[in-house]
């Protein structure tokens, strides 16, 4: 993966592939590059890592994820100990 730069100036994640080309004998003629542009799927990994990162911070101070977001599974005293930490 390659940090590229289009004409109008913008940066662009790319993923490149160079083929080597070989005539009949075998001798290398040229080479053909094939870009990619991943930068969308850069961004998606990215936000999948941010979120790991934050369900794992979550886990190390609240146990286990809430079935549901938004919303506490463990009983209001276990809550109110945590809280007193802080």
């Amino acid at each position: 993966m390659i940090i590229n730069r289009t004409k109008a100036g913008d940066l662009f994640w790319a993923q490149q592939a160079i083929t080597p080309i070989r005539d009949n004998s075998g001798q290398l003629t040229h080479f053909v590059s094939v870009l990619q542009n991943i930068t969308e799927l850069r961004k998606k990994q990215e936000q999948e890592f941010q979120l790991q990162l934050a369900r794992d911070i979550q886990q190390k101070l609240y146990g286990s994820a809430p079935a549901l977001p938004g919303y506490w599974r463990g009983d209001s005293a276990r809550l109110r100990d945590r809280r007193r930490l802080f």
